[in-house]
């Protein structure tokens, strides 16, 4: 059936079974049979993987973004909070020692800042607390007082969210004075 020219290409295609040399010669010289249709791509195990560990090293990446935008906001709202405490201890220094203290010392501050295109609001809420309320009341008459400055605002961490809220608290001692 080898030598029969009727079936060349049916010959050639079946595997040999014999002790010869194969006309075709696809054995190589080191004895191994050379193969013809070399496995070409991935398995599903090595896509899997390779999916898995692409997929853990994005999700390393996207914390470590979500992450320091934390700490940019926290960093931003600590500045502003310095500075609205500095404007408070500003104005109780100005304060004359027994008048009544201004409406404008517990009004909300809402602080605005764009970053990267989008508008954040932040609001801060304020309360001036006199130990004894000579510092605020004429009627009281004691030559000092503590003026606590608690400064409180709302971090948020996304849209819809709640946020963490946050305190900043100084107390300044405060004296009548000598005329």
């Amino acid at each position: 059936m080898e030598g029969d020219s009727r079936f060349p290409a049916l010959i050639s295609h079946l595997p040999y079974v014999g002790g010869a040399s194969r006309p075709d010669n696809s054995i190589a010289k080191n004895g191994d049979r050379k193969l013809e249709n070399k496995n070409k791509g991935f398995t599903i195990i090595e896509v899997i993987i390779a999916i898995f560990i692409i997929s853990c090293g994005l999700m390393a990446l996207f914390s470590t973004f979500s992450l320091s935008i934390r700490h940019a906001t926290q960093s931003r709202n600590k500045v502003c909070v310095d500075v609205i405490a500095d404007s408070m201890l500003e104005g109780v220094r100005a304060h004359r020692y027994g008048e009544p203290k201004p409406p404008s010392w517990e009004k909300p501050r809402m602080v605005l800042t764009v970053i990267q295109g989008k508008i954040s609001q932040t609001t801060f809420h304020i309360k001036v607390k006199c130990k004894n309320q000579s510092f605020i009341d004429e009627k009281i008459n004691k030559d000092y007082d503590y003026v606590t400055i608690e400064i409180t605002w709302s971090e948020g961490t996304g849209v819809g969210s709640r946020g963490i809220k946050r305190m900043h608290s100084e107390t300044v001692p405060v004296r009548r004075g000598l005329d």
